[in-house]
């Protein structure tokens, strides 16, 4: 047999995918124009002596964060998925290894994100005619990127080899991530200020990432640089290792014994409630909606939103602790507060549109669609289950904008004032608040109805929320940076009076805009073909965002 046959054979398919070669010039496009409009906004905020530097800092840190995240986005489901289908078996029963199918699924699915990263370096390269950055330094942020990549796919590869399920090994691949980018770095920081354990301290943070990425940008020693690359490059070793040993291990069927059946006796009544409990909630929620209850019997799903944003509160407020003075209680706030809208989008479109994605690719929805239960009432049930699940959620992040706008006016008399002086700071608090809160309501809303509609139209169920943030929350900063290129380019003469509430004035008008059309038309879509789209499941359209919008 020939050596890796997996790997060759998923080479030559993806090698062959327009995908793969658009990708690459796309990537380099986007860094392209994300450097200039970066070092444009530096040159006019802080002067050009220091732009170069901080637009190479500024766009490798995005990068480095979308290379942490790649595994979740690529390897995280690619084993698992194969478990679930039951073709995983078949490759066993040939004479292939662990490694051979994990070396093929990785090459597979991190081929676009390897060219990815290869596209962006040219861009990274032109801090260099512009000044402030050594040569030394683009390829140091080359191999940390690179070793990110493969350190976040292997974590993905790992954790895929252990799961069955597609949103527990996105989840446990993001969890992981974060603990090695920020929990090691909080740990570590922690434990020197305190002066416990300094040694100890200094070896957790050359097992973040995160350290290397620091060094490039002179923040720490260049020795550190090259002990955190390596250490960070043997635990993504370490990762594929394990993949391939457990992998020809967990695909088949386990024998039931009773401390598992106890268990998963315990876990499904948690999960589901007792039977009292669920006929309870099966006569309630079915008088007001059938599909309603059908979307809200895992009780689970709420709490797990709940424990994410405690755990959220309780990171910000350990790392308040930790660091003050250097870290103040107001940016503390607010960066909460910024996760807080993060973590609410994330997870509404994901529940909105995976829940539907994953009963249509697995046949069930035709099912209900065959019962007397009309299209009207199947929408009006995920809505309603949606405010069930995320009105608390809301509510606690707009009393949390609420108490952050009294710590602001509180300290509006203080000198770290965080806005410019064209008004009070009392009235920049009241216009923030009303912006924020909202675009909130308006990005929710229309994460819902074009989650919806991605979930009819999306072969993977992954990839269905994804679709619906990039046309929600992403579009809008779009087409907010390249009007302010274009102003930049033009010069008018209103633009030199321009002020900060006239920036948040348009960023709101752009976003509410550009959600309430998106919903009113993903809603009408919904009502009208709902029936086509969901029975569509062994053709369905070509999963690429701008087919959304020609349906």
């Amino acid at each position: 047999m020939k050596a890796l046959p997996i790997a060759g054979r998923e080479l030559r398919v993806v090698s062959r995918r327009p995908k793969t070669h658009r990708a690459r010039w796309m990537n380099g496009l986007v860094a392209l124009f994300m450097c200039g409009w970066t070092y444009w906004a530096f040159n006019q905020l802080r002067g050009g002596g220091t732009a170069g530097a901080q637009t190479f800092a500024a766009i490798g840190n995005l990068f480095f964060v979308m290379c942490l995240f790649a595994g979740m986005a690529n390897t995280a489901d690619c084993l698992s998925e194969e478990k679930r289908e039951g073709t995983l078996g078949l490759l066993f029963l040939t004479d292939l290894r662990g490694y051979d199918i994990v070396i093929g699924k990785l090459l597979a699915t991190s081929l676009n994100s390897f060219y990815g990263v290869l596209a962006i370096f040219p861009a990274l390269a032109l801090s260099l005619i512009v000044g402030g950055v050594q040569g030394s330094q683009v390829w140091q942020l080359a191999l940390a990127l690179l070793n990110t990549l493969f350190f976040s796919l292997t974590a993905g590869l790992f954790i895929s080899s252990i799961s069955r399920e597609q949103k527990r090994a996105s989840n446990a691949t993001s969890l992981l991530v974060i603990f090695f980018w920020l929990g090691l770095q909080g740990l570590s920081e922690s434990m020197r200020r305190k002066g416990l354990y300094v040694e100890l301290a200094e070896f957790l943070s050359l097992l973040s990432p995160a350290t290397s990425m620091n060094s490039v940008f002179g923040l720490g020693a260049n020795a550190r640089y090259w002990q955190s690359l390596l250490i960070t490059h043997g635990i993504g070793w370490m990762f594929f290792g394990l993949a391939c040993w457990i992998i020809p291990k967990s695909w088949q069927d386990k024998p039931i014994v009773k401390p598992a059946t106890r268990w998963r006796a315990w876990f499904a009544e948690r999960t589901y409630g007792d039977p009292v409990t669920r006929s309870n909630v099966r006569t309630r929620l079915l008088a007001r909606n059938a599909f309603l209850w059908l979307a809200s019997r895992d009780r689970l799903r709420p709490a797990g939103t709940w424990l994410l944003l405690a755990g959220v509160v309780a990171t910000m407020a350990g790392l308040w602790i930790s660091l003050r003075p250097d870290l103040e209680l107001i940016p503390t706030c607010l960066i909460t507060l910024v996760i807080f809208h993060t973590i609410l989008k994330l997870e509404f479109s994901s529940v909105a549109a995976r829940g539907l994605a994953e009963e249509r690719h697995a046949g069930t929805l035709e099912l209900i669609l065959s019962t007397p239960l009309q299209v009207t009432e199947i929408v009006r049930g995920q809505w309603l289950a949606l405010l069930r699940h995320f009105t608390g959620p809301v509510l606690v992040t707009v009393l949390g904008q609420i108490a952050v706008i009294g710590l602001l006016s509180a300290g509006e008399n203080g000198s770290n004032s965080i806005f410019p002086k064209d008004l009070s700071q009392a009235q920049y608090s009241m216009l923030l608040f009303v912006a924020v809160t909202i675009i909130l309501v308006a990005d929710l809303f229309a994460l819902g109805c074009l989650g919806m509609w991605t979930a009819l139209n999306t072969r993977l169920p992954a990839h269905a929320p994804g679709y619906a943030l990039m046309a929600v929350v992403f579009l809008p900063w779009l087409i907010l940076m390249l009007g302010f290129s274009a102003g930049a380019i033009a010069r008018p003469v209103w633009l030199n009076d321009f002020r900060f509430w006239m920036f948040i004035l348009i960023w709101f008008t752009l976003g509410v805009i550009n959600d309430l059309a998106i919903a009113f038309w993903a809603r009408r879509k919904v009502l009208q073909e709902f029936r086509i789209a969901a029975t569509q499941r062994f053709q369905p359209p070509r999963a690429r965002w701008w087919k959304f919008f020609q349906r």
